[in-house]
């Protein structure tokens, strides 16, 4: 009786309680959505990966650099002193260089690292094989190139191996050739 005498407002609670576990729900999806998400991220690093890197100060407008950059006994010392690191690896990112081959160009970011940022970095190979100690060793102009830079230069579907890149670093007449391992 009491309900059928008050239909509209019996109505608008159902609704109200509806809305509230489905808005419950909702958040609870997109907070487990959201952790999943921090934890690919994370395993795209490896969750016991640090990464150590040169601080340039605090004021963005100056040029001047502080301090002195990281440098390979830096790299040495960490090796030797920490004994639970298994992998160090250095990483130097410079964006904008021209990479070309055969007429065909594409603009790529080039980051240098060693033999061991392959596991570091949890990443994979399509083709050929990574860096190894001996081409760091010997500083071979040796290199591996993403999928982009594969369709831009080669080709879909091309196997580079062995071809030459010329890179671009700043003077496009005096071009640095690396072959693609």
């Amino acid at each position: 009786g009491v309900m059928r005498g008050n239909l509209l407002r019996s109505a608008l609670t159902m609704l109200g309680v509806i809305i509230g576990v489905a808005s419950v729900t909702a958040i609870g999806a997109v907070g487990s959505s959201g952790r999943q998400f921090i934890l690919r991220e994370l395993e795209t690093f490896g969750t016991k990966s640090v990464w150590v890197e040169r601080a340039y100060g605090e004021e963005p407008t100056r040029t001047e650099r502080g301090g002195d950059a990281i440098v390979e006994a830096d790299l040495d010392r960490i090796r030797a002193v920490c004994t639970a690191v298994r992998r160090v690896s250095p990483l130097y990112g410079r964006g904008g260089v021209w990479a070309r081959r055969s007429g065909r160009h594409a603009r790529v970011r080039m980051v240098a690292v060693d033999a061991d940022y392959l596991e570091i970095g949890n990443e994979s190979l399509l083709l050929g094989r990574f860096l190894s100690a001996g081409d760091v060793e010997a500083r071979r102009k040796v290199c591996v190139i993403g999928t982009d830079t594969l369709r831009d230069l080669f080709g879909a579907g091309a196997d580079p191996r062995g071809q030459r890149i010329d890179f671009g670093m700043g003077n496009p007449d005096q071009p640095t050739p690396k072959h693609i391992v």
